[in-house]
C-alpha cells in the first residue's frame, strides 16, 4: 500500500514528495521522500531517500 503524505514546490522547477510504502518486504514499511527537478515539463532530476 501506498499513501502520498506530503507534497511542496521549493521554488520555480523543484518539487518534494513524500509517501509512506507498506509491503511485504524487510521491515514491512518505509517513508520515502522524492526529490525532483522539472525541464520542460519533463522529470530532469530525480533523487529517493529513505
Amino acid at each position: 500500500m501506498l499513501h502520498l503524505t506530503g507534497a511542496q514546490q521549493t521554488d520555480a522547477t523543484r518539487y518534494i514528495a513524500t509517501q509512506h510504502l507498506e509491503g511485504n518486504f524487510p521491515g514491512g514499511s518505509i517513508d520515502l521522500r522524492y526529490q525532483f527537478t522539472l525541464r520542460d515539463g519533463l522529470i530532469e532530476r530525480l533523487v529517493i531517500e529513505p
